[in-house]
C-alpha cells in the first residue's frame, strides 16, 4: 500500500525531472516500431505458408508425403512466430507501463516499510522490470531462432523435391523456395535489433538498480532496523510487565 507524501523527498528530484527515468521512456517509440515489424512479419510467415499450401494442392499427390513434411514445419515456425510477437509485446508492455509510474515510486512512501528510501523503491521496482524483461526476451529470442533455422530446413527440403525430374511445372515452388531464406534472413534481422533494444533498455533499467555491494548494505540496513525495533518492542514488554 502507498501513501502521498506531502513534500518533496530529500535529494530526489521533483516526478518528472529524473534522467534515468526519462531514458527508460526514451525507448519507447522505437519499441513499438520493432512490435510493428514481427507483426507484419508474422503476416508474410502465415502468408507464405498459405501459399504452399495451395501450390501442393495443385501439384496433386505425387510429392504429397515430402511437401506433407514441410507443410507441417512451416506450420510450427507460424506458430512460433506468434510466440515470439506475444513475449515481446508482453515485454514491452510490462517494461513500459512498470517506467510510466518510477515517478510514483520516488515520490509515494511506502506505508508497509517507511524506512525505505525514495531510490529504493525505485530501485525494487526497476529490478522487477528487468527481470520480466529479459525472461520474456529469452523466451522470444528461443522461437526467433527457431523461425531461423526451420526456414532454412524448409527451403533445403524443397530445393530437394524440386529438383527432382518430372513433368509439373515446379516453378512457383522455386519462388516460395526463395521466400522461405529471405524470410529467414529477415528474423535474423528482426532478432539481432531485439537483442540491441533489451540491451538499451536493460543499462537503462540498471542504472536505477544499486550494485551488488550496494544492496548488501541496504540489506544490512534493514536487517539493523529490524533488530532495533525487535528490542524496542522488548523494552517496552518490560516497562508494561508483560
Amino acid at each position: 500500500m502507498m501513501g502521498e507524501r506531502t513534500a518533496p523527498l530529500a535529494g530526489l528530484l521533483e516526478p518528472g525531472g529524473s534522467p534515468s527515468f526519462a531514458r527508460v521512456r526514451l525507448l519507447e517509440g522505437s519499441a513499438e516500431l520493432l512490435l510493428g515489424q514481427l507483426r507484419l512479419h508474422a503476416k508474410r510467415v502465415r502468408a507464405l505458408a498459405a501459399a504452399f499450401r495451395r501450390e501442393t494442392r495443385r501439384l496433386g499427390t505425387e510429392v504429397s508425403a515430402d511437401l506433407g513434411r514441410i507443410d507441417h514445419n512451416l506450420d510450427r515456425i507460424a506458430t512460433q512466430s506468434t510466440v515470439a510477437m506475444s513475449a515481446i509485446d508482453l515485454a514491452f508492455a510490462g517494461t513500459f507501463s512498470g517506467a510510466g509510474i518510477l515517478d510514483r515510486r520516488a515520490a509515494n512512501i511506502d506505508l508497509e516499510h517507511p524506512e525505505r528510501s525514495a531510490a529504493q523503491r525505485v530501485a525494487e521496482h526497476a529490478e522487477t522490470l528487468l527481470e520480466g524483461l529479459r525472461d520474456r526476451h529469452a523466451e522470444a529470442r528461443a522461437a526467433l531462432h527457431f523461425m531461423i533455422e526451420q526456414l532454412v530446413v524448409c527451403a533445403n527440403n524443397l530445393a530437394i523435391v524440386v529438383g527432382r525430374p518430372g513433368e509439373q511445372s515446379l516453378e512457383q515452388l522455386r519462388i516460395i523456395i526463395r521466400q522461405m531464406r529471405k524470410l529467414s534472413q529477415i528474423t535474423a534481422e528482426i532478432s539481432a535489433r531485439l537483442d540491441v533494444f533489451v540491451q538499451n533498455q536493460s543499462a537503462a533499467l540498471q542504472e536505477l538498480v544499486p550494485t551488488s555491494s550496494a544492496r548488501e548494505s541496504v540489506l544490512a540496513s534493514l536487517r539493523a532496523q529490524g533488530a532495533q525495533i525487535m528490542v524496542s518492542a522488548g523494552e517496552g514488554e518490560g516497562r508494561h510487565g508483560y
